[in-house]
């Protein structure tokens, strides 16, 4: 159950959350493009590093389980 209290206080949050954001986007506005393109930039980083990882430890895992197997036959 919501209480007038709790509803009172949701809506002043909601109110200085807009507030701040608007000061934000006032203040930061020539920076904005500089930093939505270095947030691109660093997920595009991030998910090739990560790929990269994988594969790696995907390929370093088929070599040594391909070695195995190639003992096993020449055995």
């Amino acid at each position: 159950m919501q209480t007038p209290f709790f509803g009172c206080t949701y809506a002043a949050l909601v109110h200085f959350h807009i507030q701040l954001g608007q000061n934000l986007e006032a203040i930061s506005k020539p920076y904005n493009q500089i930093v939505r393109i270095a947030f691109f930039v660093l997920i595009f980083l991030c998910r090739k590093i990560t790929l990269s990882v994988l594969l790696f430890h995907y390929y370093k895992h088929q070599v040594v389980r391909g070695s195995k197997h190639s003992n096993n036959r020449e055995t």
